[in-house]
């Protein structure tokens, strides 16, 4: 038969009802925490309890069960694959979610469809189309009143380009302002990462699994997720004692598509440790040798102006950050304590010198110790005799006396020891006493007591003597701390027993990290290519720093788009209003009405250079220069000639009332690179010092009447018919007649208003295909997420379940309380009454 545990079964009621009750409390938890949220469903794990097991030789009838059931903790229910997917897409969503956003900020400003006055056509259409209606009322009359309607419409045009300019610029700045934002909202999520990371740490060390704590944990780093693409990693770190408790990892997320960059797995968070990042206007040089063996400067992390290695970076370089490129600061703790990681190992080292340690001994041996002497060792004093710490005859014998004042005396200075009836004192340090070494030559003082038979100056000690002379050591040649990468050894020599060790120290830490252009990917990443792409405009800088800047546009883009429109305008009618004067043949003329030769024959506007002519300017020196002061080339690499430069310095006359007609300033006619945030009808064309020159053919009568008035009349305003044609006529826009050093080919060939189509037309084709992608992201990201509600969500079916079947154990624990106290008061209370 088995044997009957007595209170057995009310264990194990109770911790039923426990293991109930707990239930239905995470289950009421759960239900209060429906709609919060971050909030992960809680699950109670518990197990069956048996205690004790049965020994060797049991009953075979006696057959041992378990004692109830334990709760172990309260977990979270929690799938990290989801985890992973749902922030790599929602890293996705933010880089997609805010280049559409700035796409349409940009369409905000320059579309034109429907804002015309024309059947809905654009602005600048608009705008253009009045300008030639002017230009044509100025050739059928060239009178100075139709003259003032023309300039009128060039200020309408040039006004428009400096507000779509400025507007493009505002939104600019709003953007840098966002993204600064932007980057204090990502470190304050950093910190409040590395402080949840504190708490729960300190909770776990205490027993608790902080799960609320947890829920805003993982609610932080979702957030960070829009931001940046980032890798979570868990791990195990040992506290002491034996306890280990989670640490977490946040590493940003392998970005970058070159594979030769690591700067894009920077750690951002690391246990209680984490960083910062920032985006300066300026940032210190950095020093290209740091950490490389064998390179001068190696274990300085910056550079100064004059290019000499340094560790102090307020002494280090600046340099401009027009890319708004990203730091990330060093990693340190909630008190400012940066993260270090240090070994230390002791080897034998060679070299050095040993010290000899000084010893010295003094004779205390005497017969003549009497009640109520005192001795004065080292500072302390004994008294002799009765009441004492000696009696006088263990005094007077030498070598009781030496063991005893051995065992007792105690210094910082020396190692004391009887030897016979002296003491022996040896340096704890090496050097010679009294000029080098550790200490004060020792000494011994004889004291007279004041007791009965005290005697007066019988007893004198023995004076210390010498007997190993101290010689001070000399360590190993020193070694300087040697910084390489993240890691800093520090050697020092230590002398035990007679040689010398070397301590060597190795402390990981961590640096101040420059990211790259791709490093980031999200919304971050986004907003710094809206701030810095320049598309076809992007020159070589531009491709060292990101290989794809030729395809990516942000607002520089439709900016220098706009001026290259703008300075298109400008230098074709400044062209056709700054000619020279030609005959009706279009041979160009002097002063004088003669016509101009070079090489040998006339210089023709109709018939263009001869080679013999190109190859007189350019010897000459006449070539067509660049805004960066250099020669332009054809495509073969040739220099192109500038007639016009010729003309001018050759005394080619020109048609009454000529010059710039676009400037860029009001108040002045410089032509100088213009753009669309400062193009302006000229201070001289204001004035009416220059006006539209209707023609540049001089006429010279022939006494044909009918002849003359003929040709007078086909060639009085065919300037300003060139005027007219010019705002259809297929020009090339190429990138480098803004910036020299850009790569992109001709953006486009058309006329003035097919270029702001094609501007806006590109705008709406990313927006179409950033949509696209948008969608795409956005409709995985809401399905990732759903399948994380399934198993991290609260549903209310399952916790229904969850509570009934809670409550019936409670109920059915509750009642085997009942049975089993029914049954013990049987037992106890009535067993055996029934013979009475």
């Amino acid at each position: 038969m088995g044997t009957i545990g007595t209170f057995d079964g009310f264990t194990t009621a109770r911790l039923a009802i426990y293991a109930a009750h707990k239930g239905l409390s995470v289950t009421g938890h759960n239900i209060a925490n429906l709609n919060t949220s971050g909030y992960t469903r809680q699950v109670i794990d518990q197990s069956s309890l048996k205690v004790g097991a049965n020994d060797m030789y049991r009953s075979q009838l006696d057959n041992h069960v378990g004692t109830g059931v334990l709760v172990n903790s309260i977990n979270q229910i929690r799938d990290p694959y989801l985890d992973i997917r749902f922030r790599n897409t929602s890293s996705d969503v933010g880089f997609y979610d805010t280049q559409l956003s700035g796409m349409q900020q940009i369409a905000a400003i320059l579309d034109e469809v429907g804002k015309g006055e024309n059947k809905g056509d654009g602005l600048l259409y608009a705008h253009l189309e009045k300008l030639t209606e002017a230009l044509r009322n100025l050739g059928n009359d060239p009178e100075s009143g139709n003259d003032t309607l023309v300039r009128g419409e060039a200020e309408s045009l040039t006004s428009l380009f400096r507000e779509y300019a400025s507007r493009l610029q505002n939104l600019k700045a709003e953007t840098e302002e966002d993204f600064q934002q932007q980057l204090s909202s990502v470190n304050e999520i950093l910190t409040n990462i590395r402080n949840l990371n504190n708490d729960i740490r300190q909770n776990e060390i205490f027993g608790d699994n902080a799960l609320e704590l947890r829920d805003e944990r993982n609610r932080q780093i979702d957030a960070l997720s829009q931001y940046m693409k980032i890798n979570v990693t868990y791990s195990m770190e040992d506290v002491g004692a034996g306890k280990q408790v989670e640490k977490l990892t946040i590493t940003l997320g392998d970005a970058n598509p070159d594979v030769s960059v690591d700067t894009d797995t920077t750690v951002l968070i690391d246990g209680i440790f984490g960083a910062q990042i920032e985006s300066p206007a300026q940032l210190p040089t950095l020093n290209p040798n740091f950490g490389v063996d064998g390179e001068p400067g190696n274990d300085c992390l910056y550079l100064d102006a004059n290019g000499n290695p340094t560790n102090d970076i307020a002494q280090a370089a600046k340099k401009d950050n027009p890319n708004y490129l990203v730091n990330v600061t060093k990693l340190v703790d909630s008190k400012g304590r940066e993260w270090e990681d240090s070994k230390t190992t002791w080897t034998e080292a060679n070299g050095g010198t040993p010290g000899q340690k000084a010893v010295y001994e003094i004779p205390i041996g005497s017969t003549g110790w009497v009640d109520g002497n005192e001795i004065e060792v080292g500072g302390k004093v004994f008294k002799i005799g009765t009441g004492g710490a000696i009696s006088v005859n263990d005094a007077n014998d030498p070598a009781k006396m030496a063991a005893f004042l051995a065992k007792n005396l105690t210094s910082d200075d020396y190692i004391i020891r009887a030897n016979g009836a002296n003491l022996v004192f040896t340096a704890k340090n090496a050097g010679a006493i009294g000029s080098k070494g550790p200490a004060d030559k020792p000494s011994v003082t004889f004291k007279p007591g004041a007791g009965s038979g005290a005697t007066t100056g019988t007893i004198t000690p023995g004076k210390a003597t010498e007997t190993t002379a101290g010689v001070d050591s000399d360590p190993p040649t020193p070694i300087p701390p040697v910084t390489v990468g993240n890691y800093t050894t520090t050697t020092s020599f230590t002398e035990m027993d007679g040689k010398w060790y070397q301590v060597t120290t190795v402390t990981q830490h961590t640096n101040p990290v420059e990211l790259k252009d791709n490093d980031l990917y999200g919304k971050l990443q986004a907003t710094r290519e809206q701030l810095t792409e320049k598309g076809e405009f992007a020159t070589q800088e531009d491709i060292d720093l990101d290989p794809d800047a030729l395809i990516k546009r942000g607002i520089p883009y439709y900016q220098m788009s706009l001026d290259l429109l703008a300075r298109q305008v400008a230098t074709q009618y400044n062209s056709l209003n700054q000619g020279f004067m030609v005959n009706h043949e279009g041979n160009y003329l002097d002063d004088k009405d003669q016509v101009i030769q070079l090489a040998g024959s006339p210089i023709s506007k109709t018939n263009g250079l001869t080679q013999a002519q190109k190859d007189a300017l350019i010897a000459d020196g006449c070539v067509v220069m660049g805004s960066d002061g250099k020669p332009i080339t054809d495509e073969k690499g040739n220099q192109v000639p500038d007639i016009n430069r010729w003309l001018g310095a050759n005394g080619a006359q020109r048609p009454e009332g000529s010059g710039v007609l676009f400037s860029n300033r009001g108040d002045g006619d410089d032509t100088d690179n213009i753009t669309a945030a400062n193009i302006n009808v000229s201070h001289s064309w204001s004035s009416r010092a220059v006006k539209i020159v209707p023609t540049h053919i001089k006429l010279f009568p022939t006494g044909d009447k009918d002849a003359d008035e003929a040709l007078k009349n086909s060639t009085q305003s065919d300037n300003i018919n060139h005027m007219i044609s010019m705002m259809d006529t297929k020009l090339v826009y190429d990138p480098k007649t803004l910036d020299p050093d850009a790569l992109g080919k001709n953006l486009f060939e058309g006329s003035f208003n097919g270029m702001m189509n094609n501007t806006c037309s590109i705008l709406g084709n990313d927006q179409r295909v950033t949509t696209v992608k948008l969608n795409n992201s956005y409709t995985t990201q809401i399905t990732i997420d759903t399948n994380r509600d399934g198993v991290s969500g609260v549903d209310l079916n399952d916790e229904a379940m969850n509570m009934m079947t809670y409550q019936k154990a409670y109920t059915a624990a509750c009642r085997l309380m009942t049975a089993m106290d029914e049954a013990l008061d049987r037992l106890i209370n009535n067993t055996g009454i029934a013979g009475r």
